[in-house]
């Protein structure tokens, strides 16, 4: 079952493998209980089962030729995200300041 990626950057752990580690590579060698400790240390809880199947996955990822371009489309397309989060957060914040306001 394949996921999209807006359900995978619609999860905690999904945006930390996303940031974290566009380089399959460097999760392959943290292995699953690094893994899992580094995701803790920033208020991720990965099960045992998710990080080993993450584990897996970046150990069968084979480099390409254009890993490096994926790694820098992916980096603005974060930071694209990221600036997105912040406006729904700012009219989040709006809006329920106006609610109370709003005559029933």
């Amino acid at each position: 079952m394949g996921a999209t990626l807006s359900s995978v950057l619609g999860t905690k752990v999904g945006r930390l493998v996303a940031v974290e580690f566009a380089d399959p590579a460097r999760l392959a060698r943290m292995g699953v209980a690094r893994f899992r400790s580094f995701a803790a240390r920033r208020d991720v809880r990965v099960n045992v089962a998710t990080a080993e199947r993450l584990v897996t996955a970046a150990r069968d990822a084979l480099p390409t030729p254009e890993a490096a371009v994926a790694r820098h489309v992916l980096a603005a397309d974060l930071w694209l995200l990221a600036g997105l989060d912040g406006q729904i957060a700012a009219a989040e914040e709006r809006i329920a300041a106006l609610v109370p306001a709003t005559p029933c």
